[in-house]
């Protein structure tokens, strides 16, 4: 069972705590992060360290885990979220890697994807994914920071 008291020393975000004018739930829905991103949010917390994750699971993971420390606002681990996807960019990646450090304001991030994306044969290797569209159609002028 989470405590209350862990997270309220932890997190800044109120909304997290299922306080309803006064009363407290018994509950907490939480429906915008995936169950697996949560928990490895809440070991983060106990433990201000990243849980291990398998390598099929670790991209993945790293970008959820980058939503919800910016919507829970736990900036060490949207640093290091960060700085995991840095580690791991790839081509099938990249573009919602990018997509994610333009729209949570991680500069480094996008510095390192523009940077990944800055040869012909890896800008060709990510124009073919299916995330490059959603790429053009959120930052259309990306192109001109390369």
């Amino acid at each position: 069972m989470v405590r209350r008291c862990v997270l309220a020393a932890r997190l800044a975000v109120t909304k997290f705590f299922g306080c309803v004018k006064g009363k407290w739930k018994k509950t907490i829905t939480i429906d915008d992060i995936e169950p697996a991103a949560f928990k490895s949010m809440l070991y983060f917390i106990y433990s201000d360290a990243l849980p291990h994750f398998e390598k099929q699971d670790l991209k993945i993971m790293a970008q959820q885990l980058l939503v919800a420390a910016d919507r829970y606002d736990l900036e060490r681990l949207k640093l290091l979220s960060a700085d995991l996807l840095c580690e791991n960019l790839d081509s099938s990646i990249v573009a919602n890697t990018l997509i994610l450090a333009e729209r949570y304001n991680c500069y480094h991030l996008k510095a390192k994807c523009l940077e990944f994306m800055s040869t012909r044969k890896a800008l060709v290797a990510v124009a073919a994914t299916d995330a490059f569209c959603n790429l053009m159609k959120s930052f259309p002028t990306f192109l001109e920071d390369i």
